[in-house]
């Protein structure tokens, strides 16, 4: 997750470690990070520990606030990163964001199945907007297939190429 002008970004990632302290312990060795706090803490009553550090480079010096939240066996870690300069811009979106951390309960997003891709086989010579229709792809789709095989729905697709489409 990055704004526009490209200054901070948000960083999400699984640790290897089974508890916050040992992932901790193992970023802070890993990157060679100064730490300023390191403080043991509950996300939505999940235990967790919150960082903040440095990390320099030859080029800047990257302040960061990550969180080390436990969910059952696993360690979910969300580093928020911006230089030490624009840090104090973000901090409060950094740590809004990874407090919202939180078990799934919505029955309609645990049960949502996923969309499968079919190929299919272009039968005739054509542009690639004219095979998708044929095929029944939506107008509202029709951008969205020519991006997913790497298309434009002006190009012409020949006979026998294979199409990836999407099956609700």
């Amino acid at each position: 997750m990055f704004p526009e002008s490209r200054e901070a970004a948000i960083l999400f990632s699984l640790a290897k470690e089974s508890n916050p302290t040992d992932a901790v312990n193992k970023f802070v060795l890993d990157v060679k990070a100064t730490v300023s706090q390191n403080s043991a803490i509950q996300v939505n009553g999940m235990p967790a520990r919150e960082l903040i550090s440095d990390i320099s480079s030859q080029q800047e010096t990257l302040r960061l606030l990550s969180f080390f939240i436990q969910k059952d066996k696993q360690v979910y870690i969300f580093h928020g990163l911006s230089s030490t300069d624009k840090y104090s811009n973000y901090q409060n979106t950094f740590r809004q964001t990874m407090t919202k951390f939180n078990k799934l309960t919505d029955e309609r997003l645990l049960n949502k199945q996923p969309k499968r891709i079919k190929l299919r086989s272009v039968e005739k010579k054509s542009s690639l907007k004219a095979v998708l229709v044929n095929f029944g792809v939506q107008p509202e789709n029709l951008e969205k297939i020519a991006l997913l095989n790497g298309l434009k729905l002006t190009d012409t697709v020949n006979q026998g190429l294979l199409l990836k489409t999407v099956i609700e």
